[in-house]
């Protein structure tokens, strides 16, 4: 990142979140919420690929919100399905790979990936993603968390983010069956998310393998 000449403005973004900024545009009219959009497109594409960077912003811009009716049960991707409860809303990343659910200010990013242990698929997103992006980071340690999709982890973080106004909190889990694992990542603002944390533990324990 290059500091600005003038000491005025912020620092110049750089060119993930400038791409990310120009595509997510006016869709939100709060400042902060385009700030977390924008971290959470960040650290989906440090731990999943460049690609999800262009899958996964379209759909916070324009988001693919799937239609479901209470108990209805919502695609992850590779296999993967969830329920969402009431007053959660659901939508896609282009790809098909990937989904977010969203109550106000709290998001849940859900992503699948190929893996044989929980443990290794969350310490993979703990160093590829949140700390590679965080300027200051504090994370618990990695749990075993009872899930019934399968073996699953689970620890919280707080940090501060390259692109975000304010601290993040979040919350990981990660599951796996049969070489196919799931991430999911709660976060939202800092005090936010614990009220939410209770739906967000039983819409984790509606996800199963759907083969």
């Amino acid at each position: 990142m290059t500091e600005a000449s003038n000491p005025t403005p912020p620092p110049a973004p750089p060119a993930a979140a400038a791409q990310v900024a120009r595509r997510v545009g006016g869709a939100f009219d709060p400042a902060t919420r385009r700030q977390t959009v924008i971290v959470a497109a960040i650290l989906a594409a440090l731990f999943f690929g460049t690609q999800v960077l262009d899958e996964a912003l379209p759909a916070a811009a324009s988001p693919g919100e799937i239609a479901t009716a209470a108990g209805d049960a919502v695609p992850i991707g590779d296999g993967w399905q969830i329920t969402p409860l009431d007053g959660w809303v659901a939508s896609t990343h282009d790809s098909g790979s990937g989904i977010r659910l969203e109550q106000g200010v709290v998001v849940v990013d859900l992503f699948p990936e190929p893996s044989n242990s929980a443990s290794e698929l969350a310490q993979d997103y703990l160093d590829q993603a949140l700390k590679a992006n965080a300027t200051q980071l504090t994370a618990s340690d990695i749990e075993t968390a009872t899930e019934p999709g399968g073996p699953a982890v689970r620890f919280s973080y707080q940090g501060i983010f390259q692109e975000a106004d304010g601290a993040i909190e979040g919350e990981v889990t990660s599951i796996v069956a049969g070489g196919h694992g799931v991430v999911a990542d709660a976060w939202s603002s800092q005090g936010d998310l614990g009220s939410a944390l209770g739906e967000i533990h039983q819409m984790l324990e509606s996800i199963e393998a759907a083969r």
